[in-house]
């Protein structure tokens, strides 16, 4: 009797410990939820002190610089400053290529234009290297590229230049204690040739230098299941932008859409990547959509 009531007594203490074990792994929580700041671009333009601010006052502990204002031409140091004062960091730096002065004195389109000109692939290393200040200053531990042209993979031999170029981006940045990342769109998942560009960056690119930015709408939207994504190369995905699929098809706040953030942040964390930013690209209000966005993950288990 007493050895049976011994057995029940460990049968049910294992089946309670399995069953805490379960609640345990159903109740995780991202620690840290980052902000792309392009969400909030129009806001920083005014006022750039008071929507960083404003932004760690919601919650987000990361941010990261978007590729069309950057630091708004404020130095590195001083923003770097602010940012430890407000309780942010900036894992990351968008690369972008430096601008004239007096660029504000051209249109809309003949800026665009010079930042497209400015921009290039062919131009992807030696702006790494005008950037390098920039990231010594904000201890950037990689530096990422948000987009190239789709014309420029439209071919294997577009995609074989490309792959080159990204190697050596990653060659100059591992230099520098960093490493040098891309961020894709849903044109990286066109086929060429029976190739997705983005799968062949990923498997002719060095995974000691070149990591992989996983926009979650963008692939998404191109058809693309994110979890076999990241399960097949969640070694190589340092990051994930976290923007949702609205029924339309366009954007939405982190929640109020389509995607299943539970399951995505799960297959994420599970695959090892450490860094999540929220994003929306044409936020109507954008502080409030930022605000909505927070709530929602920072109340999600997964």
């Amino acid at each position: 009797m007493q050895r049976r009531q011994f057995l029940c007594g460990a049968a049910s203490a294992a089946g309670l410990l399995l069953a805490s074990r379960f609640a345990l792994a159903a109740e995780r929580r991202l620690n840290a939820i980052g902000l792309q700041l392009y969400t909030v671009n129009s806001a920083m333009a005014a006022d750039f002190e008071g929507t960083l601010r404003e932004v760690a006052a919601i919650g987000y502990r990361e941010v990261e610089f978007s590729t069309a204002g950057g630091l708004f031409r404020r130095p590195p140091g001083e923003v770097k400053a602010l940012l430890d004062d407000v309780g942010l960091r900036a894992p990351y730096g968008r690369l972008r290529p430096e601008m004239p002065v007096d660029i504000a004195r051209l249109s809309r389109e003949e800026a665009m234009a010079l930042f497209r000109k400015l921009g290039s692939s062919d131009r992807i290393v030696e702006n790494i290297e005008a950037m390098l200040p920039e990231a010594k200053a904000m201890h950037y531990e990689a530096i990422v590229l948000s987009a190239v042209l789709p014309d420029e993979m439209a071919d294997m031999a577009g995609l074989e230049r490309m792959a080159g170029i990204f190697n050596a981006a990653g060659r100059l940045c591992a230099e520098h204690g960093m490493r040098f990342a891309y961020h894709n769109h849903d044109f990286d998942f066109r086929p060429v040739n029976g190739v997705l560009p983005y799968e062949y960056l990923l498997q002719h690119t060095d995974p000691a230098a070149v990591s992989f930015q996983l926009d979650l709408y963008w692939a998404s939207k191109a058809g693309q299941d994110p979890v076999r994504l990241l399960r097949d190369y969640g070694a190589r995905i340092n990051s994930c932008h976290m923007k949702d699929l609205a029924e339309d098809g366009g954007f939405a706040d982190v929640g109020a859409g389509t995607l299943d953030f539970p399951a995505l942040t799960r297959a994420a964390v599970d695959a090892g990547v450490g860094h999540f930013f929220v994003e929306h690209d044409r936020p109507e209000h954008p502080i409030d959509s930022a605000r909505n966005s927070y709530r929602y993950l920072s109340a999600m288990t997964f």
